[in-house]
């Protein structure tokens, strides 16, 4: 991590100390996912304890996923997250 992204991501979140990459499509997953998971655009730096508590909440899930299981327990039942490929 350079000191550019340490310095984005502390004005971001306020976290100082250990960080953490994560791989936002699953390495699991890169046949799911259908893209490179290897390359630096499919990387995150972030604190290590949101990076664990995503993985906590999440597992290895794609985006789909994500959003049916917040759907199904965490939002409220007239709204809709959704996913919307760009």
């Amino acid at each position: 991590m350079n000191h550019i992204q340490r310095r984005t991501c502390q004005r971001k979140c306020g976290y100082k100390k250990s960080m953490d990459r994560h791989h936002r499509a699953a390495r699991s997953r890169h046949k799911d996912a259908g893209i490179d998971v290897y390359s630096e655009d499919n990387i995150s730096i972030v604190p290590v304890n949101h990076h664990r508590a995503f993985h906590l909440l999440f597992s290895n899930k794609l985006p789909q996923e994500i959003a049916q299981i917040l759907n199904e327990t965490w939002i409220q039942k007239n709204v809709k997250f959704v996913v919307v490929p760009r």
